[in-house]
């Protein structure tokens, strides 16, 4: 491999990682259309690896089996969503952090997602985290037809008002029916773009945090189902090279998902009857066809005209005023054409967008870390995301 390759697929294995970090200072907010109101800064930040206990991890794991289940919007029964909780015993009064799967992710369809899940868990014991099988995967409802023609044609999953779509609010409202008050989320590429819509959901300054790392939607892909298809091969090929150079002992292993499947009876033994691991219930829920065209048409939007991603941020930060949004972007990630000049035009479109919806966007509230690696490191180099997302989490603004 190149030296640019090299430090792609081995900048996991360090305990120091230094990221690129791009923010906007507000300069002149209110002023005349002419005077220039935002300052870009660039700068470095160094993210130590944080270590995780093997007892705080199979805990996770148990408390995983204990609480699978699914939870229902009570105005509309027929909504679903597949959850599970770590960390239950930890005081609700700290606040609950949130994970929202990707793609086609969910633990009833994927253990490998409860492996990860349990890890990040174990990151800080003393704080209950939430797993959200993201809208239909696994046991979770999906868009109605309406819906999906929306999120095809415009990338977003908030409406031009600000609100955030049905489906969204279903989730909203069967969180709170669960009693589930997030306060922090967590999530990679699809589940970063689910997180701003439901952010926009949740009740008005609820959220405080939010860590996404390759959020979708900063590039426009007119071929979005070649673009797609490439990812999924890419993915493929990157996954073999980082199992290959890496030295993270946390690193997602066929031991670790075996043992993991032995060690949650509740949602992988026969007597569960979970069906959703088998190749048909996929082909009729996660992995279906047009719900796979659906998403990556979605996800495929980037466009100048509709700014995704930022009109979906800047809804998210009006109805939650105080969070903190930090986004990790690898170089290499092929969600995005140019990652530089996506971040760029990602910040300032979200800020620009704040000011004409008289939206008060503090200095530093939504930044970007930028460091080597791809779109999924995070399999291979637990160690590396724990370092960002405890980055995002306890940074100032």
């Amino acid at each position: 491999m190149s030296k640019g390759e090299n430090l792609t697929y081995e900048f996991g294995n360090g305990s120091l990682f230094k990221a690129d970090r791009h923010l906007v200072a507000v300069k002149n907010r209110y002023g005349p259309d002419f005077a220039p109101p935002f300052k870009w800064i660039s700068d470095e930040v160094y993210l130590s690896r944080p270590e995780i206990r093997p007892d705080d991890y199979y805990q996770a794991l148990e408390d995983i089996n204990d609480t699978f289940t699914v939870i229902a919007d009570p105005d509309d029964p027929s909504k679903i969503f597949e959850v599970a909780a770590a960390n239950i015993d930890a005081s609700p009064d700290d606040g609950m952090d949130a994970e929202l799967s990707t793609f086609t992710s969910s633990i009833s369809g994927n253990i490998g997602n409860a492996v990860e899940f349990a890890e990040n868990a174990a990151l800080r014991p003393g704080r209950q985290r939430l797993y959200i099988a993201s809208l239909g995967n696994g046991r979770s409802s999906y868009w109605t037809a309406a819906e999906r023609r929306y999120v095809r044609q415009n990338g977003r999953f908030t409406l031009d008002d600000g609100e955030a779509l049905p489906t969204l609010r279903s989730l909203a409202g069967a969180l709170k029916a669960a009693d589930y008050m997030i306060t922090r989320f967590s999530a990679n590429s699809m589940g970063g773009a689910y997180a701003t819509g439901l952010m926009a959901a949740l009740p008005e300054g609820q959220v405080e945090a939010a860590y996404l790392k390759s959020r979708p939607n900063l590039s426009h892909h007119s071929m979005s189902v070649l673009w797609g298809m490439a990812m999924v091969v890419n993915d493929a090929r990157e996954d073999r090279k980082f199992a290959k150079q890496s030295e993270d002992p946390w690193k997602l292993t066929s031991e670790k998902i075996d043992e993991a499947e032995a060690l949650l009876p509740n949602v992988y033994s026969d007597a569960a009857q979970n069906k959703h691991r088998s190749f048909v219930q996929k082909a009729g829920t996660s992995h279906k066809l047009g719900k796979m065209l659906t998403d990556l048409k979605a996800l495929s939007r980037g466009d100048a005209d509709k700014h995704p991603a930022a009109t979906d941020t800047v809804f998210a930060l009006r109805q939650q005023p105080g969070a903190l949004i930090t986004h990790h972007l690898p170089y290499a990630d092929r969600l995005y054409k140019d990652v530089n000049v996506d971040a760029v035009r990602y910040l300032m479109l979200t800020y620009n967008l704040g000011r004409m919806a008289a939206l008060d966007i503090a200095a530093g509230q939504v930044e970007m870390l930028m460091m080597p690696g791809a779109h999924r490191d995070h399999t291979q180099y637990p160690g590396l995301r724990w370092a960002a997302e405890e980055y995002a989490f306890n940074r100032d603004n």
